[in-house]
């Protein structure tokens, strides 16, 4: 079974894992969008993209997105329109292609790809004021990105560079090992991923959580 997972932002990380293959086996990339891309020209650039890598690669059996969230993020427009409108890119182009899609909250995936107890790397920061949630002079920036990055590369997957940007592409490589635990962005889409489930409940035993040490 061939998945891809999608991490949506301006700069969208894909992966496509063949779920037969090893974890080192999967092919991840970022879609570089044009310097003067718009929000309007985005919408047009995101969808030729996926198209073209349709083509190239052949259509997926499932599709796996990063939800994003309802909630706005103030003045940062930037920081909702592009997420959003990449992940309605994701999602229709897939859908048009008869594609089913499920989407995984941010973080949640975190769980089964790092494994129970595990503590990201984290960052102090020191602040001029107390911080309003914790009333402390220091706040604690958990670096979960570059734990994702620093995984796929143990398991031998090549991400993309530049290396700031890796991590988008290192996301899409974890949401699409996590597919699983995945939920439909609609019923319609329900039977097909009950399918692919029991597909995958019924191969051989020997291999990991998520397929991993598959020959």
């Amino acid at each position: 079974m061939k998945v891809w997972g999608f991490d949506p932002s301006k700069t969208s990380g894909i992966a496509e894992w063949h779920t037969n293959r090893d974890h080192s086996s999967i092919w991840c990339d970022i879609l570089r969008m044009p310097d003067e891309c718009d929000h309007y020209w985005f919408g047009v650039q995101i969808q030729r993209k996926l198209v073209k890598l349709i083509k190239e690669r052949g259509k997926p059996d499932l599709g796996v997105v990063e939800a994003q969230s309802h909630n706005s993020m103030g003045n940062n427009l930037d920081g909702v329109i592009y997420p959003w409108g990449g992940a309605l890119a994701f999602v229709g182009v897939l859908g048009a292609y008869g594609v089913p899609v499920v989407r995984i909250a941010p973080r949640s995936w975190h769980l089964p790809f790092f494994g129970k107890g595990f503590n990201p790397p984290y960052k102090i920061h020191k602040l001029k004021r107390p911080d309003p949630r914790t009333g402390k002079m220091e706040r604690i920036e958990y670096l979960w990105k570059d734990a994702c990055v620093a995984s796929c590369e143990q398991m031998g997957i090549v991400l993309p560079t530049p290396k700031s940007l890796a991590h988008n592409a290192a996301d899409a490589c974890a949401l699409a090992i996590c597919w699983r635990t995945g939920k439909p962005i609609s019923d319609e889409y329900h039977p097909d991923f009950i399918r692919l489930v029991q597909q995958r409940n019924e191969r051989p035993t020997g291999g990991d959580l998520f397929g991993g040490a598959a020959a």
